[in-house]
């Protein structure tokens, strides 16, 4: 069965304290925020359409952000922290 991944919506973008990134999955999904330099620097798994992530604490800067589901059906997409 092929997974699809739609409407995705990173908001607020640019983002001061929290970060959501909303989307439609037919199925849950694990979420990554990645730096420039590609380290890892939050994930969430078992995620079904909307993930949470408190950015208060990172750099400001632009990342990256990468919705996966089962390994099947990829959506990345940039978002800018800001303090």
């Amino acid at each position: 069965m092929v997974r699809s991944i739609s409407n995705v919506n990173p908001y607020p973008n640019p983002a001061t304290s929290q970060l959501n990134v909303a989307f439609g999955a037919d199925t849950t999904a694990t979420v990554t925020l990645t730096n420039m330099v590609g380290q890892v620097v939050a994930t969430q798994h078992g995620v079904t359409g909307k993930a949470t992530f408190n950015v208060a604490d990172l750099a400001p800067g632009m990342y990256i952000y990468t919705i996966e589901t089962n390994g099947a059906q990829v959506a990345t997409g940039h978002v800018v922290v800001a303090h």
